[in-house]
């Protein structure tokens, strides 16, 4: 009994020691076989630096292939920061570099530009002159998006960041003005051009003035010489119809105003003041005829029809029908573009002052700048009793109706 009463004791020793080795295991297990604790929460840290807004570019006609400019979005001004937060040391934006070598490396002489507000792709091609287009500068750049950044670097020809209109800037040049002239430099000007068509044509050449100078120059509240040819022009009007066709020289240190004076002494020296009473014995003003004389010119380009033109126009004006002319709302409608409004997009059917489908006797201005024939064609129109004209089917000029049943039947082309 004594031995089976020491064999229980040790027992019991040794399951005491096992419950004491358990625990200690338990214990030693939850220190080292802990969770791995939770990665860092994201967190959502105010930035000092302003979000730099994106640049829309100019408005594009959409074509079948066009991708159309996605909205833009007001960026947050919040970094998500996904790691733990460290300071970073202050950064200079390293200067300008030129790019690697390969598709898109810049051509020779280029030069680099950083971005600033109001700065598209459309407007360093005018800032440049027309001497590159927008496909050229995106490929210079590696550029896949018409979108620019404020402070991204491009590189452009010599000055065409310094000098491209602004987006901001109502006018669509920049404030720097003048700027360095390259010229002499020639211009022709086209018969049935508007004044906005000379100005763009101006905006290409490397002049010490830009086409907005031109229109301040031409408008109407430039002050002018005294010509005869221009004391019956309204006040409120500008020199729509007077800047006469011709190849004229831009010299270096010519402004708009100079510009503007040489054509206006080419037009006195090519039109007689005669002219002024062979309109008053028609019962016009020399403005209101330089008026008809526009329209004839965008009707017929031929001057060998343009008198033929001009007498329906008379004779319809003598008859009191209105002239019937559609060219006039193409130039009221006409816009930075699309100058001559598409005809067939026009409802003619609506009130305006320039609707000669619909208003008796002229329209309140010139439409262009009619060539010396379609001038003398609407002081000396052919004489007949036409009323209605169009162009032959098939082409080879017009034909010419008395009625309107003879006008339709003339638009039956078979």
């Amino acid at each position: 009994m004594r031995r089976l009463g020491a064999w229980r004791a040790a027992l019991g020793a040794v399951s005491l020691l096992i419950a004491s080795a358990i625990a200690l295991a338990a214990l030693i297990g939850r220190t080292v076989h802990s969770p791995t604790p939770a990665q860092p929460t994201a967190l959502a840290v105010r930035s000092t630096a302003t979000p730099v807004p994106l640049i829309a570019p100019p408005s594009e006609t959409p074509t079948a292939t066009h991708t159309p400019t996605p909205t833009l979005s007001v960026t947050p001004n919040y970094i998500l920061i996904t790691a733990t937060p460290r300071l970073l040391p202050t950064a200079t934006p390293p200067p300008p570099s030129a790019p690697s070598a390969g598709a898109c490396a810049p051509p020779e002489g280029w030069q680099p530009y950083r971005v600033q507000a109001g700065d598209t792709l459309f407007g360093f091609v005018l800032g440049a002159n027309g001497a590159v287009d927008v496909a050229t500068i995106k490929q210079a750049n590696c550029l896949t998006s018409h979108l620019l950044r404020i402070g991204q670097v491009l590189f452009l020809p010599p000055g065409a960041g310094e000098n491209a209109p602004k987006l901001d800037d109502p006018s669509g040049a920049p404030e720097k003005a003048p700027r360095p002239s390259r010229c002499p430099c020639k211009i022709t000007i086209r018969p049935g051009v508007r004044l906005e068509q000379i100005a763009e044509q101006i905006d290409k050449l490397p002049a010490a003035f830009r086409g907005r100078d031109f229109l301040a120059a031409t408008s109407a509240a430039a002050a002018l010489p005294d010509y005869w040819f221009l004391r019956s022009k309204p006040a409120d009007r500008n020199l729509e119809g007077y800047m006469l066709s011709g190849t004229y020289t831009i010299t270096p240190e010519m402004d708009a105003v100079q510009f503007r004076d040489l054509i206006l002494a080419n037009f006195a020296a090519n039109v007689p003041q005669a002219y002024e009473s062979m309109a008053a014995a028609r019962g016009l003003s020399f403005w209101q005829a330089l008026t008809l004389a526009s329209i004839v010119q965008r009707e017929s380009w031929n001057a060998a029809d343009q008198r033929m033109v001009a007498g329906v126009f008379h004779n319809r004006l003598a008859a009191g029908r209105p002239l019937g002319a559609t060219v006039t709302m193409m130039y009221a409608l006409g816009r930075a573009g699309q100058w001559w409004y598409p005809a067939r997009k026009i409802d003619f059917s609506q009130a305006h002052p320039y609707n000669t489908l619909r208003n008796r006797g002229l329209p309140p201005s010139p439409i262009c700048s009619p060539s010396l024939s379609a001038l003398a064609a609407a002081l000396d129109p052919a004489q007949h009793d036409y009323y209605y004209f169009n162009i032959r089917c098939g082409g080879g000029g017009n034909f010419y109706a008395r009625t309107y049943e003879e006008f339709k039947a003339g638009l039956q082309c078979r």
